[in-house]
């Protein structure tokens, strides 16, 4: 089959991929907060992690709805957008052809780098080759256009049927393929030596990388050749074991300790025996760690550590994650609070690892200290952000968003706005700015719509919902409350694939990718995007409405404002 559709560059990176884990709330739901935080985490000047990977074996994937995994992949995405930092390599695993499909799609209207894909879990095709024969590459065919592919050699206990691993004849064939790049490997270290043997058949056509699952995998097959016995071993190893190194690691564990995986590559890449050895010992003990009673337990101890750093707000798991029981709880944070400190001592000039739950103090600045370099260099991020913004800002939401409003006023109906927490404070400022430029607006409090105040909207009236996550509890009950009273919603965030944008008749975009301090959590710039772009809608309708000084003048006599139109 010829192949007809456009294929972006492949994001092989040399280093660091960090499996995600994913985040979920105390009732099991998705948190797109703590997700983000993660990543924020992950991406940051400490971790500097190359590549994030979403919905793997520890993003607990097959435990997960495939809206659950979407939404993963879009607070990662959100939080990585500006097109610095990380690769995005989106896991689109699924137990159907078809569910690998809509996620490959999902991935490109995104944007993300790459996918992952775990072609022994797929249950409706007759063998690993058909998965990409008779269904992805007639996907991209129609489509026009896909996506780098990584293979992903489950765990046996997400594979279906007898075969336990990728065999290297399948991912020889599959690698004559332009858009499958790499594997990710988690097998034992024959099946990784396999592969990695194979990596040069695999690279006949164009790169292809191996990616090591089980990262202390690599620490052996860095080992420098010093000596006589040495050298032996090293000729053994490159024959019968590996004679390519392995492209990166994917370690669970990253999740926590980033840069001190990403320290650990450079020193393997750099042949460092003595810091190669003080890694494999102090990561070794952290792997070891995960095992209870024989049964395997990363996930809930990665997360219950997160959760003990207060990046995650819960340690929940999905259904058929091994949990930890209260006994193992305790005895897993003493050994990752012991392995925390040896990692510490390893590296005492690196930057410090975050404290749990703790909060900065509030000494006197120091002597000849500049406090206003922070607040320069917020103004400067902001006003970046609002450029980007604004710059080449598509025209087609604001004109349906003028259009449904203009619409609704023409058949008598009112046009009001809401918000939850900071978004609150923005929905009052547009409805009164709407109301005294033309266009009579009505603040609606959020949390108060499911308890009578929705009774102020009549069916037909526009609902201008504004939240940056586009996720928040609160006012995703108001808009169904909304809805279900016949309410037209105007959705106005950050991320045009969330909730909120979904059940939008328009939906305009007002996001950034810096909130313009340190920490990146505080709506700052956020706030300043809603209101300019919601201000970009004011002064649209004010100008169809042929809106003049006079009118305004009769609507704002007081103030500075109407001694300057009396003058």
């Amino acid at each position: 089959m010829q192949m007809e559709y456009q294929i972006p560059p492949a994001p092989l990176i040399r280093g660091l991929c960090v499996p995600m884990v994913t985040a979920l709330d105390g009732r099991g739901g998705f948190d797109a907060v703590s997700q983000e935080r993660l990543v924020s985490r992950l991406a940051g000047e400490e971790a500097r992690a190359p590549a994030l990977f979403t919905n793997g074996t520890s993003g607990e994937w097959m435990g997960l709805d495939p809206d659950v995994r979407f939404r993963c992949t879009e607070a990662a995405h959100y939080a990585l957008s500006g097109g610095r930092g990380p690769s995005l390599w989106a896991g689109v695993n699924d137990r159907t052809a078809a569910g690998v499909g809509r996620g490959l799609e999902h991935a490109m209207r995104i944007g993300a780098a790459a996918a992952v894909v775990a072609p022994l879990a797929v249950e409706d095709v007759a063998d690993v080759l058909d998965l990409f024969h008779n269904h992805i590459s007639p996907l991209y065919q129609r489509l026009g256009r896909g996506l780098p592919v990584f293979l992903y050699d489950n765990p046996d206990h997400y594979r279906h049927g007898p075969q336990d691993r990728l065999r290297t004849e399948e991912v020889k064939q599959l690698s004559r393929l332009d858009y499958v790049c790499g594997v990710k490997v988690s097998a034992d270290a024959r099946t990784a030596g396999n592969y990695l043997k194979g990596a040069r058949n695999f690279k006949a056509r164009h790169e292809f990388g191996v990616y090591l699952g089980q990262a202390l995998q690599a620490f052996p097959l860095f080992e420098p050749d010093r000596g006589v016995w040495g050298r032996i071993r090293g000729r053994w190893r490159r024959f019968w074991v590996a004679p390519e190194a392995p492209q990166g690691i994917v370690p669970l564990s990253a999740n926590l300790f980033p840069g001190d995986w990403r320290r650990a590559w450079a020193a393997c890449m750099a042949g460092e025996s003595g810091r190669m050895a003080e890694y494999a010992r102090v990561l070794g003990r952290l792997h070891r760690a995960f095992r209870f009673g024989g049964i395997h337990k990363g996930v809930a101890c990665v997360k219950l550590a997160l959760a003990e750093e207060g990046v995650l707000a819960s340690p929940a798991t999905a259904p058929g994650t091994p949990a930890l029981e209260a006994s193992e709880r305790d005895a897993w944070l003493r050994e990752y609070r012991g392995v925390k400190e040896a990692l510490a001592a390893l590296d005492p000039g690196a930057a410090p690892r975050p404290a749990a739950r703790a909060l900065p103090g509030a000494a006197a600045p120091a002597e000849g200290e500049d406090l206003s370099v922070p607040a320069r260099e917020h103004l400067a991020v902001a006003l970046a952000e609002l450029e980007a913004l604004g710059r080449d800002y598509p025209p087609e939401p604001l004109t349906r968003a003028c259009g449904m409003v203009l619409n609704a006023e023409s058949h008598g109906r009112r046009v009001h706005v809401t918000g939850v927490g900071k978004c609150e404070y923005v929905a009052g400022y547009i409805a009164s700015s709407y109301s005294s430029t033309g266009t009579p607006a009505f603040f609606l409090h959020a949390t108060e719509a499911g308890h009578g105040a929705s009774g102020q909207v009549s069916a037909g009236d526009v609902v201008i919902a504004i939240s940056n996550s586009g996720e928040t509890g609160e006012l995703k009950a108001a808009v169904d409350t909304l809805q279900r009273n016949g309410a037209r919603i105007l959705g106005v965030g950050g991320r045009p694939e969330s909730w909120l944008a979904r059940r939008s008749e328009v939906f305009l975009r007002a996001g950034v990718r810096r909130e313009g301090d340190e920490l990146n959590l505080a709506p700052r710039n956020s706030v300043l995007a809603e209101i300019l772009v919601l201000n970009a809608l004011g002064v649209a309708l004010q100008r169809h409405k042929g809106f003049t000084a006079e009118q305004f003048r009769a609507f704002h006599p007081g103030g500075s404002l109407g001694r300057v139109e009396r003058a």
